[in-house]
């Protein structure tokens, strides 16, 4: 099948009683020699710390690989 993009990036408009924020969901691929949960918590802490205005992150692991 045919992969979407790796990196969604979105901005819910704003509702009553909640502030706005942007949402990142990252998909990913993890090794099998890899612990999924484990890269998973990594790549989160890693794009909440890189993105100015800290948004809510989510990482979808979409495939495990062995090798």
């Amino acid at each position: 099948g045919v992969l979407g993009r790796p990196v969604h990036l979105t901005e819910p408009p704003p509702q009553e009683g909640a502030l706005p924020r942007r949402h990142v969901r990252v998909e990913l691929a993890v090794r099998a020699d890899h612990r999924a949960v484990e890269v998973a918590r990594r790549v989160r802490a890693a794009v909440s710390e890189a993105v100015a205005d800290r948004p809510s992150v989510a990482v979808v692991v979409t495939r495990t690989d062995v090798g």
